[in-house]
């Protein structure tokens, strides 16, 4: 199955302020725009939390896109992603995580991600195995517990910002690991 449109596209919901448990998506999830999440596309509330929910589809879209949420102001923990995951635009493509909010800090722990991730973008990229971007110093985010076997691709000639991890900004990472290829 397919789950497809243009902006805010998710396996689970689009948008949501709520909290997600013990969700899981098989569906293929394609965003012709931005905001696409295997789970949720986007997550809008530092108070919701998304706690062990798994994605096997693979997700597409152009920027904001994640395995689990595309754009996401609530902490996630034990979730997984193996389908891969490819954005085209500017900030933010992750396995589980695409960008994170500018106002408050987001906790992503004992996540893995096993799915390929990449950005076809000539620029600003932010891709990462767990988490594409953790865009403000002032609410940095946090990974803990979490690992990346996939292989992170962004273009190798004119890509900025890609991680086994982490694509970049402001973050803290804890007791983690990448064993994925990293090509950007």
């Amino acid at each position: 199955s397919i789950v497809r449109g243009q902006i805010y596209v998710g396996g689970i919901v689009g948008e949501s302020s709520g909290t997600f448990e013990n969700c899981t998506n098989e569906a293929d999830v394609i965003a012709t725009n931005i905001h696409a999440g295997g789970i949720v596309a986007s997550a809008s509330s530092n108070d919701a939390t998304i706690t062990n929910c798994h994605n096997t589809g693979n997700i597409k879209g152009m920027a904001y896109v994640g395995g689990i949420a595309g754009s996401c102001f609530a902490n996630v923990t034990n979730c997984t992603n193996t389908g891969d995951v490819e954005g085209s635009g500017t900030y933010g493509v992750g396995g589980i995580i695409g960008i994170t909010t500018s106002q408050y800090s987001v906790t992503v722990k004992g996540c893995y991600n096993t799915g390929n991730i990449t950005s076809t973008l000539k620029g600003y990229a932010y891709v990462g195995g767990i988490v594409g971007s953790f865009p403000n110093a002032n609410a940095r985010g946090t990974i803990e517990d979490c690992y990346n076997t996939g292989t992170v691709t962004a273009d190798p000639t004119s890509s900025y910002c890609s991680g086994g991890l982490l694509g970049g900004g402001y973050g803290n990472i804890y007791d983690s690991f990448n064993t994925g290829t990293v090509i950007g």
